[in-house]
């Protein structure tokens, strides 16, 4: 970071965008899985908090996940990790400091899906449309990282952005398991 801040102009934002998936059951997980996961988000995180506490960003924003508002028992550290930087992103607004979290879903023709589906032939994409997660392009995201940093400023109620989730329409059928959560009641419309 010094060395961008002498030979770049002012740094006017950062985002972490550290994502280190391996799937698992807690208790089945090594200490080297929880810290190489755990590392990049938390320590990250720190780092660029302690980097730029005296510095007036127009955005400090941090990657987290949907999936970790609504609950996925098979990635227990990526959620952990979301949830500390979810708690420093409030730590800073406390302080009169800009910060926010982007709780998005599938971004599927860029980045994590979009790179597994079409080197691995793993087929997230389809696996996570199971709950009715929206399929967001890069032009998606784009208008998630304004609304990151508008929410970012400590004026605002939240620094939290949400986005990924279609509307559900009961009819009868299984309900995915974040219909169940009040913060996202809005969403489910029952059939008459």
């Amino acid at each position: 970071v010094a060395m961008l801040r002498r030979t770049m102009p002012e740094i006017g934002g950062v985002a972490n965008a550290a994502l280190v998936l391996e799937p698992g059951i807690f208790a089945n997980l090594s200490a080297e899985s929880i810290a190489k996961q755990m590392k990049p988000k938390i320590y990250g995180t720190v780092h660029l908090d302690d980097e730029f506490k005296n510095t007036n960003l127009d955005f400090f924003i941090s990657f987290g996940s949907l999936a970790t508002v609504c609950g996925n028992a098979g990635q227990p550290i990526y959620h952990a990790g979301n949830a500390f930087m979810m708690s420093l992103v409030e730590k800073r607004r406390r302080r009169g400091l800009a910060a926010s979290i982007l709780n998005f879903g599938m971004l599927v023709d860029v980045g994590y899906v979009a790179r597994s589906d079409r080197d691995t032939g793993s087929n997230i994409e389809e696996w996570l449309r199971v709950d009715l997660t929206t399929a967001l392009s890069e032009s998606d995201f784009h208008h998630v990282f304004l609304q990151g940093i508008a929410q970012g400023h400590p004026s605002t109620s939240t620094g939290e952005v949400i986005m990924g989730f279609e509307m559900f329409l009961d009819q009868g059928q299984p309900r995915p398991r974040w219909t169940e959560l009040p913060l996202f009641s809005h969403m489910v419309r029952v059939s008459n």
